[in-house]
């Protein structure tokens, strides 16, 4: 899963470019590339992922599943 969403991060940089981005993050664009390069298959940690999404302008967050009622 954290691949996908470095993949929809990467995704989203490309469109509005890397550079604002890593800017709105507090990240140089050489870290930027770095983690989101599929190549390097880099291990971000939380922290750096939930920057980049505040930065775009979203939020994550968690909620519980709901288990169906068994009658």
């Amino acid at each position: 899963m954290p691949e996908a969403i470095l993949m929809a991060i990467g995704e989203i940089a490309e469109a509005r470019g890397y550079e604002a981005l890593a800017k709105e993050a507090g990240l140089s664009q050489k870290s930027l590339y770095k983690i989101l390069d599929q190549q390097k298959q880099a291990k971000p940690r939380f922290e750096t992922i939930a920057q980049l999404i505040q930065a775009l302008g979203l939020r994550f967050t968690v909620e519980p599943i709901q288990k169906a009622k068994i009658s």
